[in-house]
């Protein structure tokens, strides 16, 4: 499948309105005394511009901010000093009021939009000082305000899932982009006076294309509905596709301006020679939850319902999707242990199965209404077993969740690089002066440059973003990667 295949596509754009906001142009010295203000072209890039009231949150201030874009909704918490009691005694948000964030995209903004949200306030409560003698701190935290998304409705939609998601969207405000044309699973969803957010979920949960595709959806930052079949993302094919790096933004700092960025394979890497470019990973670490995955789902699970059409008990396993072409490597289906000197699966896969009734069945659903409720959770859930994530140096545009990436990384400890290198066996001796002095020459270079971690390197899928920033800064971008199938380590 080719990448064009595999991308999310706009259908719709969102027509939702956002409370106006203006950032000073403090660094223009044609508005400096004037009093007209424009966009600036520093803040919202080196730091979050965050307004509450009319209270702006300055550099100075804030101390912690994350924008979590890894759920069904982008959701914000932020921490900032009250130096002044300004805004606790003139600027404390009231009833409906909201939070609104900026972040200067990197890139020309003409192409790759700026991060432009509102947001409604869930909880703000003081977590430090006295408002006397020390300075009140306070944590913010709050959602995308998306009209009617929590108001309780009545209704139906007619059509495809596919369709109807359309048309929710549509009525909503929301844009609306996937990487499919349309399912097979016509049928009248019914709202029965249950929020927007759960109606749409309902439907995703039940939505059902063919035996080998399975459905997530999102908002994301942008106020796109994002509808993705995810099994299409998963290939072998090796090409990379090209876009840009970009330079950290500490050089925002000054003003600079980093719009045009530099053509580059999009990839991840630890690698030296890339620090402070937004293919960089300054951190990476393992999430491992099979145990609670497993414990939960078992490996396959059988799907039993009563067929009211037929008249029939029906009783089908929905064992998790693997990419084709991935047979020589290791599936999350059991451990591997070895048998004739072959790490071949133990075989638990086949054996540790669990059971869902879901009761009846007409046809008043599409035909695969229950199945695919299990088919999508089941596949979905395996995504969740191991997890890596990381942090980049800076925001690339090009990033989005649902990307297919690679990912490289280099181990430049002394003791993992021995470890990967000897693949558990004795190095053995070293005979004479010139192996000595060529094993040398090869350690001072693996110091350098590192020796490859086969079972991290390989291709993930962007399953989640995170906008955050921590004093003294600047805006970085942290990433929820996801995999089915590990190379083995050799």
């Amino acid at each position: 499948m080719s990448q064009i295949e595999r991308s999310i596509l706009t259908i719709i754009d969102p027509s939702i309105k956002l409370d106006k906001l203006v950032i000073p142009d403090f660094e223009s010295e044609s508005n400096k005394g004037t009093g007209d203000y424009s966009l600036s072209k520093m803040l919202g890039g080196f730091w979050p511009f965050i307004t509450i009231n009319e209270f702006v949150i300055d550099y100075v201030s804030l101390q912690t901010f994350n924008l979590d874009s890894t759920g069904f909704i982008p959701k914000l918490e932020f921490t900032f000093y009250d130096s002044n009691n300004f805004f606790q005694g003139r600027h404390y948000p009231k009833d409906g009021d909201v939070v609104q964030v900026y972040i200067r995209s990197n890139g020309d903004e003409d192409l790759y939009k700026p991060i432009r949200i509102d947001f409604e306030t869930i909880d703000i409560y003081p977590i430090a000082g006295d408002g006397t003698t020390t300075a009140n701190k306070f944590k913010v935290e709050g959602r995308m305000k998306i009209p009617d998304m929590y108001n309780e409705f009545c209704e139906f939609y007619e059509g495809s899932s596919f369709d109807s998601l359309i048309d929710i969207a549509e009525n909503m405000g929301l844009g609306f982009q996937s990487n499919i044309e349309q399912t097979q699973d016509s049928q009248i969803w019914i709202n029965p006076t249950d929020t927007r957010e759960k109606f749409i979920q309902d439907i995703t949960q039940n939505s059902y294309l063919d035996d080998d595709s399975f459905f997530n959806i999102f908002i994301d930052p942008y106020y796109y509905l994002t509808f993705v079949e995810r099994n299409r993302i998963f290939s072998t094919d090796s090409d990379i596709q090209v876009g840009k790096t970009y330079m950290s933004k500490m050089l925002d700092a000054q003003g600079t301006d980093n719009v045009n960025g530099t053509e580059f394979p999009l990839f991840l890497t630890n690698i030296v020679q890339l620090q402070g470019t937004t293919n960089h990973m300054t951190k990476y670490h393992l999430l491992n939850n099979t145990g609670q995955i497993n414990t939960l789902n078992g490996y396959k699970r059988y799907v039993q319902r009563w067929d009211l059409i037929n008249k029939e008990f029906l009783s089908e396993f929905v064992d998790p999707l693997t990419t084709p072409g991935t047979e020589g490597m290791i599936h999350l289906k059991g451990r591997y242990i070895d048998l004739d000197s072959e790490p071949k699966p133990e075989g638990i896969a086949q054996s540790q199965s669990r059971f869902k009734y879901l009761g009846k069945q007409d046809d008043t659903v599409h035909s695969n209404f229950l199945f695919a409720a299990i088919l999508n959770w089941q596949n979905n859930q395996e995504l969740s077993k191991i997890n890596l994530n990381v942090e980049l140096d800076g925001i690339n545009p090009f990033f989005h969740r649902g990307l297919r990436i690679f990912v490289h990384v280099m181990e430049y400890n002394s003791a993992l690089r021995s470890a990967l290198k000897e693949s558990g066996e004795n190095p053995g001796v070293v005979e004479n002066q010139a192996e000595r002095n060529e094993s040398a020459t090869v350690e001072n270079e693996q110091k350098i440059n590192g020796i490859e971690n086969e079972f991290l390197t390989g291709w993930y899928i962007i399953d989640g973003i995170s906008y955050i920033f921590r004093q003294p800064g600047p805006i970085k971008m942290k990433l929820n990667l996801v995999k089915r199938e590990f190379n083995p380590s050799t």
